[in-house]
Parts: C-alpha cells; structure tokens; sequence
C-alpha cells in the first residue's frame, strides 16, 4: 500500500500510481523501500509502522470522502445494518408472514435483532 499510495513521484509521474495528491517525503521512500526488501517479519513491521506514523504526523492524506450506506430489505427480513457495510448472516431473521404486514411488528422484530447483536458485539 505505502508503495502505491505513499512514495513521492517524479516529473514524468513515475512512482506510487495512486498518489494524486503529490504526497512526497524522502523519510516514507526510503522506509518504504526498506520494507519492501526486508526479510525479517518484526523489523519489516516496524519500518511500515514508522513510515505510516510518518505519513500520519505529516497529514499526508485528507479524505474527502466518506462513504453514505443505503440498506434496504423486505419487511420479512429483520436485522440492523453495521456501520462497516458487512452482512452478518447469523443476525439476520426472517420474521412470520403474519406479522410482516404490519409495520409495527417489524420495527419490533427489527429493534430486537438490533440489540441482539449489540449484545453479542
């Protein structure tokens, strides 16, 4: 990631492909590509740690963006959508067809699955 995101590029563009914010710090080059060589786990860790604090304490990246999440599901379906975007199938219920016409026993079922999983967490 560091060597495609972080490394500074020159003139012709050449270097991380997805800097295109012009991010440059001699600092991350050269732990990047001490990292990219480095056969010991615990050392390689610990260069990618420094160049990323590096990167941090220099606030070389400010996301613009952030992501809006959109759920929607059937009233026969009840569960409470995660902030990370993922489903989680074992929180997931379906709730009786009877039940499912009426939209208070759906945000019934919805909310106890909702605290289920809180619980759980």
């Amino acid at each position: 990631m560091l060597a495609n995101l972080a490394r500074c590029r020159d003139e012709h563009g050449n270097g991380a492909r997805f800097n295109l914010g012009g991010y440059c710090s001699q600092t991350v080059d050269w732990l990047t590509a001490a990292a990219l060589v480095e056969p010991d786990a615990n050392r390689r860790d610990a260069l990618m740690f420094e160049a990323f604090g590096t990167v941090h304490e220099d606030a070389g990246f400010i996301p613009l963006y952030q992501q809006t999440l959109a759920w929607a599901m059937p009233d026969r379906v009840a569960t409470a959508p995660r902030v990370d975007n993922q489903i989680r199938f074992a929180v997931i219920q379906l709730v009786p067809p009877a039940t499912a016409r009426r939209p208070a026993d759906v945000a019934a079922a919805r909310a106890a699955v909702e605290w289920d999983h809180l619980q759980k967490a």
